[in-house]
């Protein structure tokens, strides 16, 4: 069951935060980004840390946001 629901607004953690937890890992096509469950936060979607945004769309496994028409999958768990 999904945590969220469209509409919502939800804050997306801080790049430190999840480093943190999660550690960062490297991909030559795409940088660094935190190796999270299910999903990765790639650098790209670091401009959205500690920004709220809008749930989107929820899928079975992530959520889509608005802010970003949809591009990423995101997680419970990038999420305050």
């Amino acid at each position: 069951m999904s945590k969220y629901k469209i509409g919502d607004v939800v804050t997306v953690k801080t790049w430190e935060e999840m480093e943190k937890e999660y550690g960062l890992i490297y991909y030559p096509e795409i940088g660094e980004c935190i190796s999270m469950p299910d999903y990765d936060f790639v650098d790209d979607m670091k401009k959205f840390c500690n920004k709220n945004v809008t749930i989107a769309e929820v899928l079975s496994d992530c959520y889509r946001i608005k802010e970003d028409n949809g591009t990423y999958g995101w997680t419970d768990l990038m999420f305050k």
